[in-house]
């Protein structure tokens, strides 16, 4: 009798054994489990949060680059002379030097009245930007002004600008236009397989590896991934 309430005393405590040792088991995969999981998510996070600054550094970069261009232009005497003369000789070849050692997309010299007499890209010399957002701004403000273009229709090239008056004692006689190159970055981001998204102050795509995403909301974005 004793002897087989000890066989079952002990059959009871392996049992008691193996179930508390396959808690602890499954007590440290599960833990494991929610720590390596917690591990890669705050890695992604924190990838996410350096790719982030990163681009965002690259961008305030190359705006302020093009920022400082229209300023120094609109004192240049070579253009106040220009704009006087009704001369434009060399001032267009000047403007594709600036527009290639600086890498922006196209610039401007504007008449009063809004037409290019000189351009870095010869085929809008003559166009009109009288309606341009960035020609009346520029001819209203003192200071470099910043517009973006493009923002009424989703996937739509957006272009933007940085514009300032050209001055004469005191007087506006014209407006240097820079138009800035962003292109090149989404370019870069599609090579290197990244999904990026720039948004602007009302939340909407304005920069994208994906040109259909811009000018979408980000909520948007989210309902609809597979925006082609």
């Amino acid at each position: 009798m004793v002897s087989k309430l000890s066989r079952a005393t002990g059959r009871f405590q392996r049992e008691i054994f193996v179930v508390v040792a396959l808690f602890i088991t499954a007590t440290i995969l599960l833990v494991s489990d929610w720590y390596l999981t917690r591990q890669f998510a705050c890695s992604q996070r924190v990838d996410a949060q350096l790719s982030a600054t990163l681009h965002a550094g690259n961008i305030n970069g190359l705006l302020r680059q093009h920022e400082m261009l229209p300023t120094v232009l609109a004192q240049d005497p070579v253009y106040i002379s220009a704009l006087h003369s009704k001369d434009f000789t060399n001032s267009s070849q000047r403007l594709i030097a600036y527009a290639e050692e600086l890498g922006a997309e196209r610039i401007f010299l504007l008449y009063l009245e809004g037409r290019a007499g000189a351009a870095s890209d010869r085929r809008f010399l003559g166009s009109f930007h009288s309606r341009m957002p960035y020609f009346t701004q520029a001819l209203r403000e003192p200071s470099t002004i910043f517009t973006l273009i493009g923002e009424d229709q989703a996937g739509s090239p957006l272009t933007y600008h940085y514009a300032r008056r050209v001055e004469d004692a005191g007087e506006p006689i014209g407006v240097i236009v820079v138009r800035v190159q962003m292109r090149t970055l989404e370019e870069i981001w599609r090579r290197n397989a990244e999904m990026v998204v720039v948004t602007n102050s009302q939340n909407r795509v304005v920069l994208a590896t994906n040109p259909f995403w811009r000018q979408l909301s980000l909520d948007e974005l989210v309902i609809r991934p597979d925006v082609e």
